[in-house]
């Protein structure tokens, strides 16, 4: 049984079997080769049908206006949608056409430039021309253009993107750009013109301010009634006029944007005595009762302690002056959310309704300006402004025949950071001063008898005097002074150029400097102090603080 199933005793095909059977074999193969063939065909033709129909949505979507011209004719042969949205033509107009014929590219010398790069390079990259819409407003376009080979045909290609509204805000910005250069050279203008009217200005008044302080306190004038009068008469006038300038100064430093404040958590009732303290003297000389709540100004407020002194001093002063004979000066103050309400009410005659309607212009003095009292009219402005800098408001309230109150609302603020004062006015000038070797380096004469006649009580000092900075600086070495007073503006070198010398010389170094200056701007004192001044005092020179101060520096 084995033997029948064995292969070997299976019939042999014949060969045309063998024939056949390879011949079905070698069919199924080349259908199946002429099938696959055929599906990559179709495969290929799809992707070409997909990449043209990609291609057209492209061509017909693409922001940049798109062209075929022919390169024998230059006429159009083809347009996109985007050329209509950017000239104003649509296809049909444009086919068959020249752009001389359109008349969008009108500039002979742009197209004669754009050819030109196309014959030497083969191409034209994002070149800059402007256009004409079909309305006749002018388009800024960026051309490209390349050669295209179609069907054995030579075609030019060209994209167009508008930039129309990029070159506007590009102008624009240019403008803009220009105004704030034009403005920081007119702020920068304006701040040297402050700072030399500044200086022009306190220089004469130092020296009358000060030869009139000299001569107030000489033996003679002290005898004569009349004459002392007249001396404090120009006294009066100087400080006057000083205030005026310094205000004036100021309103025109903060419209300027060149006046800064450094807040810090302060004590206000410190400042507040400080302020009564200087008002006190004039009020009794009017007869006015100044008072002051015990509990007023007791809290930490939020304020530079320069400029709110300074506020302080304006509207106890203006509570003074604008009172009535044997009238009161009252300050209160209490805290209402997260602000401290200081209140300064006087019993003066008070102001209508249309006074306070200009109380806040300056250099109006609300008719006032025909009385004995003397003003400028920008005080209460002033005021008003720093205390808007530091985050504080100022509003006043009154009645004719019932007084003024004025509200000041302060931020309120937490304890007082480290090394933060309230401030301190210099106390009066003491009796004796130190022995000390003295240095001052000023051109002006006049300053320097000043400084001299003001010194020449205190025997113990030892005044020396250099009139520019190079022979300062050789004083300073032979001399070795317990303090320098330095002019800022030499006729050599500058303030600035000898405090750098003085640094970088080891043996100078320790040489503690003022700068004495009637230069006030801040940025001028902040320079100064960087350079290594210890401490900015300006001129006019008030003589009785200025004794105080050198006691106080010599120590």
């Amino acid at each position: 049984m084995n033997e029948l199933l064995s292969w070997q005793s299976w019939p042999v095909p014949h060969p045309a079997w063998w024939l056949l059977a390879i011949g079905w074999l070698v069919l199924v193969v080349l259908l199946a080769y002429q099938w696959a063939r055929h599906r990559r065909l179709l495969a290929r033709h799809d992707a070409q049908q997909e990449s043209q129909a990609r291609f057209q949505k492209i061509y017909e979507t693409t922001p940049d206006a798109v062209g075929i011209t022919s390169v024998a004719t230059r006429r159009y042969i083809d347009v996109n949608p985007g050329y209509h949205r950017l000239f104003g033509f649509h296809r049909e107009e444009v086919l068959g056409k020249t752009v001389l014929d359109l008349g969008i590219w009108p500039s002979d010398a742009e197209r004669a430039r754009f050819w030109e790069e196309f014959n030497r390079t083969g191409k034209v990259d994002s070149m800059e021309a402007h256009g004409r819409h079909r309305d006749g407003h002018e388009v800024v376009v960026l051309v490209s253009v390349r050669l295209l080979i179609e069907s054995g045909e030579p075609y030019h290609l060209f994209i167009v993107r508008d930039i129309t509204d990029w070159r506007r805000l590009q102008r624009e910005a240019d403008s803009a750009r220009a105004q704030v250069a034009a403005a920081a050279a007119a702020s920068e203008a304006k701040t040297e013109f402050l700072s030399r009217m500044s200086h022009e200005l306190r220089t004469p008044l130092n020296a009358v301010l000060g030869f009139a302080q000299l001569l107030r306190d000489t033996p003679a004038i002290d005898a004569a009634e009349a004459e002392r009068a007249r001396v404090d008469a120009i006294l009066k006038a100087g400080w006057h006029l000083l205030t005026l300038i310094d205000d004036v100064l100021d309103i025109a430093r903060i419209e300027s944007g060149h006046i800064h404040t450094e807040l810090q958590p302060l004590r206000l009732r410190a400042l507040l005595d400080e302020a009564t303290a200087l008002l006190r003297p004039q009020a009794e000389q009017a007869g006015i009762e100044l008072t002051v709540d015990d509990a007023a100004g007791d809290c930490m407020v939020q304020g530079d302690p320069l400029r709110l002194r300074q506020s302080l001093i304006n509207l106890l002063s203006n509570a003074v002056k604008y009172n009535q004979p044997g009238g009161r000066v009252s300050v209160s103050g209490t805290a209402e959310a997260g602000r401290y309400v200081l209140r300064i009410a006087d019993t003066g005659c008070g102001m209508s309704e249309l006074q306070m309607a200009h109380l806040f212009e300056p250099f109006n003095r609300l008719g006032r300006e025909l009385g004995s009292v003397q003003g400028t009219g920008i005080g209460l402005v002033l005021t008003r402004k720093l205390l808007e800098l530091m985050g504080a408001g100022l509003q006043l309230e009154s009645r004719p025949g019932e007084g003024t109150t004025a509200r000041v609302e302060l931020l309120l603020a937490g304890p007082l950071a480290a090394g933060a004062t309230a401030g301190r006015i210099s106390p009066r000038a003491a009796d004796t001063l130190p022995p000390a070797r003295v240095l001052y380096i000023e051109d002006n004469l006049v300053n320097q008898q000043i400084v001299q006649a003001a010194l020449r009580p205190w025997a113990q000092l030892e005044l020396h005097l250099a009139e520019d900075g190079e022979t300062g600086l050789r004083l300073a070495a032979e001399l070795q002074p317990d303090l320098l007073l330095l002019d800022m503006r030499l006729p050599d070198i500058d303030g600035i150029e000898v405090l750098a010398r003085l640094r970088r010389d080891p043996a100078l170094a320790q040489i503690n400097v003022v700068a004495l200056s009637a230069s006030a701007m801040p940025g001028e004192i902040e320079l100064a102090k960087a350079a290594g001044a210890i401490e900015y005092w300006t001129k006019p020179i008030r003589l009785d603080r200025f004794v105080a101060d050198l006691r106080r520096v010599l120590g």
